[in-house]
């Protein structure tokens, strides 16, 4: 059964001292947050390791229907960290349209959806991807725009049901 992800109407996240405007005025919307991470080639992945000790690393990765998928080989450390650990923080490359994604992962084990995520990555990268993938799960999602900081700054919950 395919899973849906439930994303709760934008609200300002809490960041005080740093002048941001109150209220629903400039809060981006889901489309903007979409489109973002669609169009970005890097992702920086952080993890953490059996010792408790952060582990970051860029990746490729394709955003498909809410979620970002992003590959690795089983001898690497970010695939050995998530195993122990799948909490996950996910940033776009990008410092001025900035998202952020704290969730959670799982292995990606649907042979369909491995073929799609392989010829995905041919078009976006230019190169075949093999299997493992990974699927980020949101559970809570910052955006902003750094040309407009004091408005934008928005704060997304996400279920997954």
């Amino acid at each position: 059964m395919k899973r849906k992800l439930v994303i709760s109407n934008p609200t300002r996240p809490h960041i005080p001292e740093y002048g941001i405007t109150e209220g629903e005025e400039g809060l981006l919307n889901w489309k903007t947050v979409d489109k973002w991470l669609s169009e970005e080639k890097n992702y920086w992945v952080s993890t953490t390791k059996p010792n408790s000790k952060p582990h970051s690393r860029p990746v490729w990765g394709i955003w498909l229907e809410n979620f970002l998928y992003f590959g690795g080989g089983n001898k690497t450390k970010t695939y050995r960290n998530l195993l122990e650990i799948p909490n996950v923080s996910v940033h776009t490359q990008s410092g001025e349209n900035v998202v952020i994604i704290e969730g959670y992962v799982e292995i990606v084990d649907d042979e369909d959806l491995n073929k799609v995520l392989g010829s995905a990555y041919e078009l976006k990268y230019e190169i075949f991807h093999p299997p493992p993938f990974w699927k980020v799960i949101p559970q809570t999602v910052f955006c902003w725009d750094m040309s407009e900081y004091e408005k934008t700054p928005t704060k997304f919950v996400c279920k997954l049901e």
